[in-house]
Parts: C-alpha cells; sequence; structure tokens
C-alpha cells in the first residue's frame, strides 16, 4: 500500500536572502526540497527523505514542512551535525549563492541508515546529482535508495542538476548517467545535459537518456519550453510567456508540478504543458519556494484567453496572471504594524500581487523589495477611492487596513466607503492583526 505519491531524497537547506542595508529574509531552499513542495502544492501527497541537524534551522526546516503538508516520517535528527544553509546575494548581474553545508547533517545520508520502509511505500522516489554530490556516502544512498525502490516496484525519477563547484565534471558525469539508467522519468535542464552528454541539440539529448533506458525524458529548455520524449515519439512544449524575475528553483517547481501531474494522468506531454505553466509562473517573483504556484493557480492560467498582460492586475478576474490580489493599507500610527505583520507573513504574500496606498506601498517596497507591490495614490489623495474600485470591479480577493480608530482622518468617508463596499461584495477585511491574520490564513488555505 502506497502511503505517499512521491519521496524526494536529498539536502535541503535553509535559504538567507540578502534585502539590503543588513536585512536578511529568512527561508528553505535545497533542490529535491523545492520539488516536495512543489508536487504538494499541485495535489501529490510528498514527502522527504534526509537527515537534518538537532538546530535551530532545522527547526526552521521542519515547520516549513509543516505549513506545507510535506511528510517528515522519514526525516532522521541528528544530534552531531548542523543543518545546511545557504546565502543569497543579488546585483546587476543576478543572483549569487553562497553555501555552508560541508559536515552537514545531509552530507552524512548512508545506504545502512536509509528509510527503506518509506522508500518502499512510495509511488516515486525522487533525487537528483546533488543529493549525490553532497558526499561519497550521499552518492551510495542514492544508488542504493533507487535499488531498493526497483526492488519493490516504485517508480524513480532523478534531475541531474549539475553542480561543478560539488565535484569535477568527468565524475558527475559518470555517477549521473549510472544512476539515470532504466530509470521511469528522466528531468534534464538542457544547460547541464550539454555539458553532461556533450551533445548541444535538444533532439539528440533526449534520444541519449532514452538510450540510458529512462521511460519518459522531459528536457527543460528555459524560455524556450520543453521537449518531452516517451515510447509515443517526441513532442515540444512551447514557454509560458512569464515576466521573469527571479528564476532560482524554476527547475524544481518544473519537476514538482510535472511528477504530480505525470502521476495523476500517466500522459507526459500534458503533464509537461502543465509544469511549464507553473514554472513559467514561478519566476514572476523571488525565492525558490515562496513564488510556486499552486494547482488552481496554474489552471486558472492555462484557461486564461491568450494576449492579455500576465503582469497587469486588470479590470476583472478574467486577467491571466492567477495570483490572487490583496490590497493593503494603514493609517499613519499603524504602519509599523502593517511593515512587521508583512514580515511574518513573507512567504504568503510573495504569492500574491499587492496594491497598497501611498506612503505604504512605499514603506513596504522598502522593507520586503521582493515583493510584487502596485503602489496607488496616497489614501486622502484618491488611494482610498482606488481600492474602493478594485472591490467593486472584484479585483481584490482580500483587503487589510489597520484603521487607527482613535484618532479623526480628513478620508473618514473613504474609509466607511471601504467599510461599505467589502461587505457589499463579500469580501474579505481585517482591520487589526488578528483578523489580518484570519484573513491570511483563509485566504492561504482557499488558493492551496
Amino acid at each position: 500500500m502506497t502511503t505517499l505519491d512521491i519521496l524526494c531524497l536529498g539536502e535541503p537547506l535553509v535559504e538567507f536572502s540578502d534585502l539590503g542595508g543588513g536585512r536578511w529574509l529568512e527561508g528553505i531552499g535545497g533542490d529535491v526540497s523545492n520539488v516536495a513542495i512543489a508536487a504538494r502544492r499541485h495535489g501529490a501527497r510528498a514527502g522527504i527523505a534526509t537527515r537534518i541537524g538537532r538546530d535551530c534551522l532545522g527547526a526552521v526546516l521542519m515547520r516549513r514542512w509543516a505549513d506545507e503538508q510535506i511528510d517528515t516520517q522519514a526525516v532522521a535528527h541528528d544530534d552531531d551535525a548542523p543543518t545546511g544553509l545557504y546565502f543569497v546575494r543579488h546585483d546587476a548581474d543576478g543572483h549569487h549563492f553562497e553555501y555552508c553545508r560541508a559536515g552537514s547533517a545531509a552530507s552524512r545520508l548512508a545506504p545502512d541508515s536509509l528509510p527503506r520502509d518509506a522508500i518502499r511505500s512510495a509511488a516515486l522516489l525522487h533525487l537528483s546529482g546533488i543529493t549525490q554530490a553532497i558526499s561519497s556516502g550521499a552518492k551510495d544512498a542514492g544508488l542504493a535508495a533507487m535499488a531498493e525502490a526497483r526492488a519493490a516496484g516504485v517508480k524513480i525519477s532523478y534531475d541531474p542538476n549539475l553542480r561543478l563547484k560539488l565535484w569535477p565534471l568527468e565524475r558527475a558525469r559518470m555517477v549521473i548517467h549510472e544512476a539515470m539508467r532504466d530509470i521511469d522519468v528522466a528531468l534534464p535542464g538542457l544547460d547541464d545535459a550539454r555539458l553532461l552528454t556533450g551533445l548541444t541539440d535538444p533532439a539528440e539529448i533526449v534520444a541519449f537518456y532514452r538510450d540510458l533506458g529512462a521511460k519518459v525524458v522531459a528536457l527543460t529548455l528555459g524560455a524556450d519550453g520543453a521537449l518531452v520524449a516517451y515510447d509515443g515519439g517526441i513532442e515540444r512544449v512551447a514557454a509560458f510567456p512569464a515576466r521573469a524575475v527571479d528564476a532560482t528553483g524554476a527547475g524544481d517547481c518544473f519537476d514538482g508540478a510535472f511528477l504530480a501531474r505525470w502521476l495523476e494522468t500517466g500522459d507526459p506531454v500534458s503533464s509537461a504543458r502543465y509544469a511549464v505553466v507553473a514554472a513559467g509562473l514561478s519566476v514572476e517573483s523571488f525565492g525558490a519556494v515562496a513564488p510556486i504556484p499552486t494547482r488552481q493557480q496554474v489552471e486558472a492560467a492555462m484557461a486564461a484567453p491568450a494576449g492579455i498582460d500576465a503582469g497587469v492586475i486588470g479590470d476583472t478576474r478574467s486577467d491571466r496572471d492567477p495570483r490572487p490580489v490583496i490590497a493593503l493599507v494603514a493609517h499613519d500610527a499603524c504602519k509599523d504594524r502593517m511593515i512587521a505583520w508583512a514580515r511574518r507573513h513573507h512567504d504568503r504574500l510573495a504569492r500574491y500581487q499587492i496594491v497598497a496606498t501611498g506612503t505604504t506601498g512605499a514603506r513596504l517596497a522598502a522593507a520586503l523589495p521582493d515583493l510584487d507591490i502596485r503602489r496607488l495614490k496616497s489614501g486622502p489623495l484618491g488611494g482610498d477611492q482606488q481600492i474602493g474600485a478594485l472591490i467593486a470591479e472584484e479585483v481584490l480577493d482580500a483587503l487589510v487596513f489597520f484603521v487607527d480608530p482613535l484618532s479623526p482622518m480628513p478620508h473618514d468617508v473613504d474609509v466607511k466607503a471601504l467599510t461599505r463596499l467589502a461587505t457589499v461584495y463579500d469580501l474579505p477585511m481585517a482591520c487589526s492583526e488578528a483578523t489580518a491574520d484570519l484573513v491570511i490564513r483563509y485566504l492561504h488555505q482557499a488558493t492551496r
């Protein structure tokens, strides 16, 4: 009896992203963790098999996995080794990574400590080249896990995810291609595959991995979509027209979305079409995890009419950008509380389009520059009325308006109008931190 659709074996990491001014944003990453989260958001029962330190960073991972409903029964806690982490810095040349993973708990993965029951009871085991590159023990653990899966009739997927800082190309090529023999799904990226195979033509690359024995090959081509090879032939899948902001984790998002869909439908081409849209949506915001869309968002994007600018919060809910739209407004005495509240809910807000009035929007953008914030006018100068128009046009999914009930405001009539419109149009509205917490949780659950 299968208990999970997908079990991801490998290395999770805690992420710290530089926001400038000495401020860092905490998140989580690691390719197989990203894949598990993407698969879960697209409907699969997903779990992770790994080792983490019994430390504060390990606790961060466990909390985030719990939030994402990732099964952690196959996670071992190490008293003597730390949880790995990495730092991300952004500049005009893109993003730059600095890893602190040497001697990490995950690098202690070994064949004799594998969660074999969890592997045997999953429908599919997923791992990557990074899993096997972090240590010789992890390399052997990956091969042993795949042998266990084959013996139990469990499907296997593999993403080469080549990292030349972890091992030389020749060794990577030997280990990765040995691991990719006779697997069910190969998920290479074009740049990695060109280095590993020495080939340049995408059709020749997918043929190479088919010859290794992969039943399905889904080669991601970045902005050019994907190429899928399977028993029925080979087919090109067009890219989704995204507003590229940050491609961190886009390949992992593709993998998780593809595997969730493929396990459900058995159709590799339709799964690739779905996964290309998911990956496209994921590059429109910063980070590896927060921008991963939900199944509902991908299906909305696929169903929307062509030709609408995905970056515009438009006149109606038929616009193609499927992300929820939330309005954030705060009176002067409440702006600090709004910033603190937004920091607490950063990961959720990063998955939404945000509209904010005047100074509130400016302060939010300064404090959390990676959020997708559209600034309106100041409240007394028409910003409240702009919010009201968005409510009436049924563009908003929620309104958070931190009001100061003890101070007179020159635009009190506009504030009352917003309350009236939110009531008439049955829009979730919060006027305090406690109610805002409830609204953001409701919106998070409604869009999972």
